[in-house]
């Protein structure tokens, strides 16, 4: 249940931080790499830990939501490296709703 609440909780997030972002278009409030750009407030190309956290601001729960997305950062970003890249927040992206959609209607 707490992997499906997670799942959710991101999902809700990035949706919320897109439309956040001012967007026009449906496509672009779904479009990856536009979240991708609203989180890296400091246009370096990848998301810091911190970055990539804000998600958790759109949640119910903001506490598991950061925790959900701490855990999830941990697993995808090598330590020694700049942070998470553009095509590494698209595939947990995609696996997130590929996620979200297999969960049964119970929750």
């Amino acid at each position: 249940m707490t992997k499906g609440f997670g799942v959710g909780v991101f999902i809700v997030a990035v949706m919320l931080g897109a439309s956040a972002a001012g967007d026009d278009t449906k496509d672009k409030k779904r479009d990856p790499e536009a979240i991708f750009k609203k989180l890296d407030t400091n246009n370096d190309k990848h998301l810091s830990k911190d970055e990539f956290l804000k998600l958790a601001e759109f949640g119910k729960d903001k506490g598991k939501a950061r925790e959900f997305l701490a855990k999830a950062f941990d697993r995808i970003v090598e330590p020694r490296s700049k942070g998470m890249t553009c095509e590494q927040f698209k595939k947990f992206l995609i696996d997130a709703r590929k996620k979200k959609a297999g969960d049964s209607p119970r929750g």
